[in-house]
């Protein structure tokens, strides 16, 4: 690399489901020669997956770093360790990115840290994503308009240090070739995709009913695949219990790769969920969509709920099977309003997904090279 380009280190530590978030656009970055890029990631698996995908895009894979933690006997949380331990090395460079937040913490301790870019991972609509540590971060990425509108409204960003940049794991995936038949049969496929939360989410009041009903008939298959993060909340032996209920048209997945990469939001043609912000990955091609509320919420007018505005928002007694019939057969009610909300979610769709991914890049190096350089100026 020249003298002049900007050292970037991207952490790469919020967990599988954010690595097709920024990967991409690390990748991107690290063939211009601006950017002297560094990616990295807490164990050797990660760093696999990152060698994979600079191999799927044609791209020579830049330094990598496993974030190793060592006999450190700590009591912290892995993610805090390892921030810990390789705070120095991360702040070494002229700019960071990444696509969580507990990261922030490195903004928070003594001592010199270089201007700190984010990605927002996802394009979800729960209140959760849009708190203060986005405040910490010298410049925010999003996938669209909708949420950065809603990052300077909530008063956490200035409007000069937000841009929306398309939707990168969106750019990636689009290119792919189809997924695999997930089924031996032709009936269409429902997804249940509901969120990790006990409180928002519905899996544990829905899943088993669910089973149940569609294993009742023979007019669809039902994929069940909960946000990864859900199997941290559970036993192995629970896990491995709720895989093995898979059928003749019954899936459970519990956080495999395929829960990760849109297989099952790509194959799907009906969405069966509550708050996980997937439901804007299914909705790149406009499809029926059912919601399932659990805690009898005022959601109307609520931008937190702002996605079920894209289909029947029903209980969790409610007869899913029925619900999906319904949903095919009322969708052109809902077709506008998903394309909409579609277009104000992510950027540059009309690209190309090459093209995508080459003008976020594009805008994302600009702003890297300017703000690692006046970083780089005043230490």
């Amino acid at each position: 690399m020249g003298s002049e380009s900007v050292r970037l280190n991207v952490i790469a530590i919020g967990g599988r489901h954010q690595l097709l978030h920024i990967l991409p656009l690390a990748l991107e970055l690290s063939r211009r020669n601006m950017i002297d890029c560094r990616i990295f990631v807490a164990d050797d698996d990660e760093r696999n997956i990152v060698l994979r995908l600079a191999s799927r895009l044609a791209i020579d894979a830049p330094d990598i770093s496993v974030m190793s933690l060592g006999p450190v006997g700590s009591k912290l949380p892995k993610k805090i360790a390892r921030l810990w331990k390789w705070r120095n090395e991360l702040r070494s460079a002229d700019a960071l990115l990444s696509a969580e937040r507990t990261s922030t913490i490195l903004k928070r301790l003594p001592g010199r840290c270089p201007p700190f870019l984010h990605i927002l991972h996802g394009a979800g609509d729960r209140e959760k994503g849009f708190e203060p540590r986005l405040g910490l971060f010298d410049f925010v990425f999003t996938a669209g308009e909708k949420d950065r509108q809603r990052i300077i409204e909530a008063g956490l960003q200035d409007e000069s240090r937000v841009a929306a940049i398309g939707g990168i794991k969106i750019a990636v995936t689009r290119a792919l070739p189809p997924p695999p038949k997930l089924f031996a049969n032709e009936l269409p496929i429902v997804l249940y995709n509901p969120h990790f939360s006990r409180k928002l989410g519905t899996f544990h009041q829905v899943a088993e009913p669910m089973i149940r009903q569609f294993g009742g008939t023979d007019r669809y298959n039902l994929v069940i695949a909960p946000h990864v993060r859900l199997k941290s909340t559970m036993t192995p032996s629970e896990v491995a219990d709720w895989n093995s209920r898979s059928g003749e048209n019954i899936l459970v997945d519990m956080g495999s790769d395929r829960s990760n990469d849109m297989t099952y939001t790509r194959s799907a043609d009906v969405y069966i969920g509550d708050v996980s912000s997937q439901v804007y990955e299914f909705i790149i091609q406009p499809r029926p969509c059912v919601f399932v509320d659990a805690n009898d919420t005022d959601w109307r007018d609520d931008p937190n709920y702002r996605m079920w505005q894209f289909g029947e928002v029903l209980s969790p007694d409610a007869d899913f099977v029925a619900a999906a019939d319904d949903a095919i057969a009322q969708f052109s009610r809902f077709y506008d309003l998903q394309a909409k909300s579609l277009r104000d979610t992510y950027a540059g769709l009309e690209q190309s997904s090459g093209n995508l991914l080459k003008s976020a890049a594009d805008l994302a190096e600009t702003v890297i090279v300017q703000l690692g350089s006046n970083g780089r100026s005043r230490q």
